[in-house]
């Protein structure tokens, strides 16, 4: 169990790190970067809502029971195709049209991810 405003700031933390790999490694993402940092502000509020739905009565989440089913659920999904993201055979793919590239993410990410919520 951990607590939301931890799981908060180490999702900002992981998506402010990803951002900076990526746009160090493509000027596109580069100058598309503040916009992509401002919709993740305001996108963040949405995702403390969120949490505030599944947290128990002291403010925690049961974020490794939640992340060790999705990670089984991708795993196991058919692939299911959408305008700008498929889903399924354990990996989200996100097209990004401006720089005509995709960004894939992994059920191998999604643990590495979760041992980053965990980390102290």
């Amino acid at each position: 169990m951990i607590a939301k405003e931890v799981i908060i700031n180490k999702v900002v933390e992981y998506v402010n790190s990803q951002l900076g790999t990526m746009s160090a490694n493509n000027p596109m993402v580069m100058l598309a970067r503040p916009f992509i940092s401002r919709a993740m502000n305001n996108y963040i509020g949405r995702f403390d809502k969120f949490l505030t739905a599944i947290q128990d009565s002291n403010g925690m989440v049961d974020i490794e029971g939640i992340i060790d089913e999705e990670i089984n659920n991708l795993a196991v999904m058919q692939l299911q195709k959408y305008d700008n993201f498929d889903i399924g055979r354990g990996e989200i793919k996100f097209n990004i049209p401006i720089i005509n590239k995709s960004m894939v993410i992994t059920t191998d990410d999604i643990a590495d991810f979760k041992q980053m919520l965990l980390s102290k």
